[in-house]
Parts: structure tokens; C-alpha cells; sequence
């Protein structure tokens, strides 16, 4: 899967388009989603300077936010969820 399929994931499933995920917004929905693309793209494989460049982030950050996103879907937060659900159904589809 492609670094812009999961960004696409994220941004179907929450409604944000894709600018806004990558930009500098520090709203807490806005960045929760770049936890989570920070999360699936660590599940790809892809290194935390790699993602950064991709989310306009320091890979300290990525490392933080892949964390972030985890703990919310350990609680089972509803978003996390569903863009988990999301990314884990396209994977099937596409494979």
C-alpha cells in the first residue's frame, strides 16, 4: 500500500481532507489524525524520518504520535478504531 492510500484512509474515514492532515495545524483532531497515519505507516515499515518528511514532522514527533494513536486504540477510542477498520479493510481489498 502507498504512503497517499493511507493518508486517503485516514482523511475518507474522518472527513479531513488530506491538506489539513499534513499541514501545521495543532487542532487535537488534525493531529490524532497524523497519529494515525504515523501508526499505519510504522505498520508498513517506513522509517520515523520518512514519515516525518511526509507529515511535516520531526521523527521524534512520529515516534510520539505512532505512541499516541496506539494508546487510543488500547482503549478502544472510536475514531482510532474506525480508521484502523478502514486501513484494515483496504488492505484486504487491494491484496
Amino acid at each position: 500500500m502507498k504512503t497517499n492510500d493511507v493518508l486517503n484512509i485516514v482523511s475518507d474515514v474522518s472527513g479531513i481532507p488530506v491538506e489539513d492532515i499534513v499541514s501545521k495545524s495543532r487542532k487535537k483532531e488534525v493531529a490524532t489524525l497524523r497519529h494515525a497515519v504515523s501508526f499505519l505507516l510504522r505498520k508498513q515499515g517506513l522509517t520515523t524520518s520518512a514519515i516525518g518528511k511526509i507529515i511535516n514532522r520531526d521523527h521524534a514527533t512520529v515516534i510520539c504520535g505512532s505512541r499516541k494513536f496506539k494508546d487510543l486504540l488500547s482503549i478502544k477510542d472510536n475514531l482510532a478504531v474506525s480508521i484502523l477498520n478502514g486501513y484494515e479493510k483496504e488492505l484486504l481489498y487491494n491484496t
